[in-house]
Parts: C-alpha cells; sequence; structure tokens
C-alpha cells in the first residue's frame, strides 16, 4: 500500500520505518512543523507534575531542565513512552485524548497537592486547562514550541496524489488534517481524493476533512497510534 504520513516530521519518520517493516511504501509530507521557542524559564517550585499533550511538549521540555524526578501526566502511550525515553522515571498515560487525559488527572493528583505545569504549543487543542481549572487545579502553562501549519504541498507530494500514487493518507491531529484540506484546496487536488482512504486518528480529526470527497473514511476506535494503523487492515 503507498501511504502518505502527514503528522510532524520526526514522528512521521519513525511511523514510516514501522510500515516500511511491513511492506508499505511511505510518503512523508509533514502539514506541522516544530518550532522550539528559546529562551523559555521553566520553574517547578509547587509543580506536582508535568502533563504533556504531545510528544513535542516533552521534547521541547526534557533539554531546558534537569529535573526528571516530577511525575509526568501524558495523554496517550506514545507520548508517555518519550517521555520515559528522555529519563522521566515516574509517567502515566491516559491512552486517549485531552477529555481522557483531565479525567486521569483527577485520580491521579489532588487539586492541593501543587501545580500542574503543562509543556504546551503555542495552539492547543481542547480544553484542558480550562476543565481542570474548574475542578479546582492550578495550571501553568509553558509554551515551548509552536507548530506551523504548511501552506502548501511540496512539488513531489502534488505530484504524487494528482498521478494517483496514494492510496492512503495517515491523520494524526486535527490540525493535520484540516492543514492537508487546505492544501489539496490550494493544489485544486479535490477531484484526485475521490481515490483515496482517509484514516483519521480521532472523529475530531476527521471533521475536519469533511467536505474532502474521499473513497473511504476510518475512524481509530481510540485516539493512538496502534488502533490508527489496525484501520489498514480493515
Amino acid at each position: 500500500m503507498r501511504i502518505l504520513i502527514t503528522r510532524p516530521l520526526d514522528d512521521a519518520k519513525r511511523t514510516a520505518e514501522k510500515l516500511t517493516a511491513l511492506g508499505h511504501r511511505c510518503h512523508v509530507a509533514p502539514m506541522l512543523t516544530i518550532v522550539e521557542r528559546e529562551n523559555i524559564a521553566l520553574a517547578f517550585d509547587d509543580v506536582q507534575a508535568i502533563i504533556v499533550t504531545s510528544a513535542n511538549g516533552i521534547r521541547a521540555l526534557a533539554p531546558r531542565t534537569p529535573v526528571r524526578d516530577v511525575p509526568v501526566f501524558a495523554v496517550g502511550e506514545h507520548s508517555a513512552s518519550v517521555a520515559r525515553g528522555l529519563g522521566f522515571a515516574d509517567v502515566k498515560s491516559a491512552d486517549g485524548d485531552v477529555v481522557a487525559l483531565a479525567r486521569a488527572i483527577e485520580t491521579w493528583a489532588a487539586p492541593q497537592g501543587g501545580a500542574l505545569l503543562h509543556a504546551a504549543a503555542s495552539k492547543t487543542a481542547g480544553q484542558l486547562r480550562q476543565t481542570l481549572e474548574q475542578r479546582g487545579y492550578r495550571v501553568r502553562t509553558a509554551v515551548l514550541y509552536d507548530a506551523v501549519v504548511a501552506q502548501a504541498f511540496d512539488a513531489q507530494t502534488r505530484d504524487m496524489l494528482a498521478a494517483g500514487e496514494i492510496d492512503t493518507v495517515l491523520f494524526y491531529s486535527p490540525r493535520t488534517a484540516a492543514a492537508f484540506a487546505d492544501c489539496v484546496r490550494e493544489a485544486g487536488l479535490i477531484a484526485a481524493c475521490r481515490r483515496i482512504i482517509a484514516l483519521f486518528i480521532s472523529s475530531a480529526a476527521a471533521a475536519r476533512c469533511a467536505a474532502i470527497p474521499f473513497a473511504q473514511v476510518r475512524i481509530a476506535v481510540r485516539p493512538n497510534e496502534d488502533d490508527l494503523l489496525k484501520l489498514l487492515q480493515a
């Protein structure tokens, strides 16, 4: 199968290696580029845990501090695995989305235990901070990076889509899905999508491509990569 991977580059390469080993042909076309911010000061006084809603957040935080003994509350297993790989010892995964993470945090930590430090992008999905604050938690948001949206396809990606050389597209977030839809319109490739199967990590991501006439739309049962890749076998 010829698969287009739209997630940011570092994670896209990892996914491509996994799928290539299974016999698929992969093309990487990131719809988001991660740009880390500089000169961000981090303070861990009165912080009981770090919140991670993307692996990019913990990647951006880790080089800025030697702290590794603060618990990490991750949205999913991929983010949790990245945190462990960076030396954080106490890592928990909600194995879901930000709604699942907010629910899990209520079982993992008490509001009076200290602040929660969110390692975040300049734009975040969902209402995690608002939800937690409504439940009595104090949340500090450390904006550590920007996720810059692609404005157009690169020439190779555009040509592959136009020539029907892509069978399936993988979408890992609402923002990457929205960026892909915008790039399709910009390139005049809406009709080309009629022969493509679109696999989405969540219904929220699928909604951002609702106007694109894919041949098929499949949505993961749970918002994680394992469930997303199972859709390749459907």
